[in-house]
């Protein structure tokens, strides 16, 4: 399972008294309070008595159920007589290779019901719920940005309806990018507005969704603000091709009919 051993040592099938011996996780040192495991034992309650189990080592944290939860204090006994194994398998053939165990399993085990499960499938049921959340926020995200993108092009046509007022503009010497900028600022200005009040209402709603999550990480402001700049170049390019298309007309045929 490739932990890493943080004291002490592993089980060996070479010694017979490791079958009562225990290995602990960090979790489980850290609750007793214990300084080393020299000479320490971890008992079991059992109707004919308590039995001890000796304490070899100690293995480091690793999560074995939903990252929503702390890592528990957790004991691991070597019970050879167990019927169950764990097997680490390639990618390659996993079907014809789970075949091949299930009968060499009937064969040693005299006929012992056999079934398997793969873990990364067991830890990727845990996380189901926040991928179906990933795809669902991502097809909304992407129509929300269409949808947006529509409407600013859609705006972008009223640069026609102020032609008389551009070109009267470029009459008295106004650059391209002097009315580029006159067409932009209306619309930088809504995307601004719009950032200062969905800003805050995303860092809040992802600071209080990882709050579900025991081991996480901190909201960045700088994520929010990558955001905001993204959707602010976003509404540029929708809106550039029209704003350049007026800025660029002959204000003669604008002004012609005056």
């Amino acid at each position: 399972m490739k932990m890493e051993l943080a004291r002490g040592r592993n089980f060996s099938k070479e010694v017979a008294s490791d079958s009562m011996a225990v290995i602990m996780n960090e979790s489980a040192f850290n609750l007793i309070g214990w300084d080393n495991i020299e000479n320490k034992e971890i008992r079991e309650y059992r109707p004919e008595g308590m039995i001890p189990y000796k304490v070899i080592g100690v293995v480091k944290d690793f999560n074995f159920e939903s990252l929503k939860n702390k890592v528990r204090p957790m004991l691991l006994f070597y019970a050879p007589e167990n019927q169950m194994i764990s097997i680490q398998l390639s990618g390659a053939d996993l079907q014809d290779k789970v075949k091949f165990i299930g009968d060499q399993w009937k064969t040693l085990t005299g006929g012992s019901p056999y079934d398997y499960v793969f873990i990364d499938q067991e830890f990727d049921a845990l996380f189901r719920t926040e991928q179906r959340m990933s795809s669902i926020f991502t097809v909304f995200t992407v129509l929300a940005i269409a949808i947006a993108c529509l409407g600013l092009l859609g705006l972008a046509f009223t640069a026609e309806q102020r032609a008389k007022e551009i070109g009267i503009r470029k009459v008295m010497g106004s650059s391209v990018t002097q009315v580029v900028v006159l067409l932009s600022k209306g619309f930088t200005k809504l995307v601004i507005i719009s950032f200062l009040i969905a800003g805050p209402i995303s860092y809040y709603g992802m600071s209080t969704w990882l709050e579900g999550f025991a081991y996480r990480i901190d909201i960045n402001l700088w994520t929010i603000l990558v955001g905001g700049v993204s959707a602010l170049v976003i509404a540029w390019l929708t809106i550039s091709y029209q704003s350049f298309k007026a800025a660029r007309a002959n204000p003669a045929r604008s002004l012609r009919s005056e």
